[in-house]
Order: structure tokens, then C-alpha cells, then sequence
């Protein structure tokens, strides 16, 4: 009888350790499935993360961009202000030389009526 009780409780044991790995291998697959989807959500975030840092570069040069932008701006709003201040000077000049072509041609229309007069005298005497 020893022996029976021996295999009774060898089995009973036996079934024990099975039902042991059982649940240990049950726990195992909850374990992997549950590091599996840890690790594509951390993958995800990864991939978010990545974004993220991409799209921060990509603010970060459009704010130097901007500045860029605003310097631009500012530098043509002096070249306009320069260029429309040199279109005046040059329309002030021109009509200083209209003037003074005008006078130079009134000028020159006494000469020649005082050149006709004294050519007229001179004939006279």
C-alpha cells in the first residue's frame, strides 16, 4: 500500500505541478501580450515623439524665417522710401534744368536782338 499511496500522492503532486505550469504558462502568454503591446505603444510614442521633435525644427525655422522676413521688409521699406525721395530730387532737377534751359534760351534770344541792334547801329554809322 505503500506504494499506491506513494503513487496517489506522486500524482496528486504531478497534477498539482501541471496545473502550476499551467497557470505560470497562462501568466507567461498575459506577460508577452502584455510587453507586446507596451512596446508598440512605446513605438508609437516613439514615432509621436519623433514628430513632434520635426515639427518643433519645422516652428523654430519658421520663426527665423519670419525675423528673416521682417528684416526684408524693413530693408525695402528704406529702399522705397530712398528711391521715392531720389524720384523727387530728380523731378525737382529737371525741372531746375527746364529752367535753366528756358532762361539760357530767353538769354540767348536778347544776345541775338542785341546782336541785330548793334549790327543795325554799326550799319548806321
Amino acid at each position: 500500500m505503500d506504494v499506491r499511496f506513494d503513487a496517489k500522492k506522486f500524482r496528486a503532486h504531478l497534477e498539482g505541478a501541471r496545473a502550476r505550469a499551467n497557470t505560470a504558462e497562462a501568466k507567461n502568454r498575459e506577460h508577452k501580450t502584455a510587453l507586446q503591446e507596451k512596446e508598440e505603444k512605446s513605438a508609437a510614442l516613439q514615432e509621436r515623439v519623433s514628430a513632434l521633435r520635426q515639427s518643433i525644427r519645422l516652428t523654430q525655422g519658421l520663426y527665423a524665417t519670419r525675423t528673416k522676413l521682417r528684416d526684408v521688409e524693413d530693408k525695402l521699406a528704406k529702399v522705397e522710401k530712398r528711391a521715392d525721395e531720389s524720384e523727387r530730387k530728380a523731378s525737382q532737377l529737371e525741372q531746375e534744368i527746364e529752367e535753366w534751359e528756358k532762361k539760357y534760351l530767353d538769354a540767348k534770344e536778347k544776345q541775338r536782338d542785341a546782336q541785330r541792334e548793334l549790327d543795325e547801329i554799326a550799319a548806321y554809322m
